[in-house]
């Protein structure tokens, strides 16, 4: 989620909300306000837990954005099988924003992880 959040950041800073190749990734840094970060967490948990609870009953596939990024084929072989509708080749359009780790894209990490940790015990 705090990849998510950072990608929102830098996004909101560049304009640029997609790219279409890895050579347009920026080397932008955040500065993360650790209560914003600990209030988008409990708002995304709970809108998680929410759908959840009213979803429960459906049939559903979960697809993790971690792991269409990495195999975007497999994945959809997945969809289309779920969907029970003939598959075929899917290429994606668009390449994840950021790759560097965490530690190199937030400028506090030390604090806003800390924040986190106090926010879960």
């Amino acid at each position: 989620m705090l990849r998510k959040y950072c990608s929102h950041l830098i996004a909101k800073q560049t304009g640029r909300w997609q790219i279409s190749s890895p050579d347009q990734q920026s080397c932008q840094t955040v500065r993360i306000n650790p209560a914003e970060a600990v209030a988008y967490f409990r708002r995304s948990l709970e809108d998680y837990q929410r759908n959840e609870a009213e979803f429960a009953k459906c049939r559903s596939l979960t697809i993790c954005y971690e792991q269409l990024s990495a195999d975007a084929e497999g994945i959809m072989r997945e969809v289309f099988g779920f969907l029970g509708v003939p598959g075929h080749s899917v290429r994606p359009t668009t390449c994840r924003q950021e790759r560097r780790p965490l530690r190199e894209i937030v400028e506090n990490f030390e604090e806003v992880f800390r924040a986190l940790r106090r926010s879960i015990s």
